[in-house]
């Protein structure tokens, strides 16, 4: 199911929803800004959406 999604979209999502990671660690983790991490979740989980259709 995540296999369309980038490594570092892939790892934000998987750290959020099976670690229980905030936007704030997630984003020192990526070395990215929260506001990239907010755009890498909305991705994933419109990927999670659309992959049922």
């Amino acid at each position: 199911m995540l296999d369309g999604l980038s490594p570092a979209v892939r790892r934000a999502f998987l750290w959020s929803q099976l670690e229980g990671l905030g936007y704030r660690d997630i984003a020192e983790r990526l070395e990215v800004s929260e506001r990239t991490v907010k755009r890498y979740m909305a991705q994933a989980y419109e990927h999670c959406l659309l992959v049922d259709w």
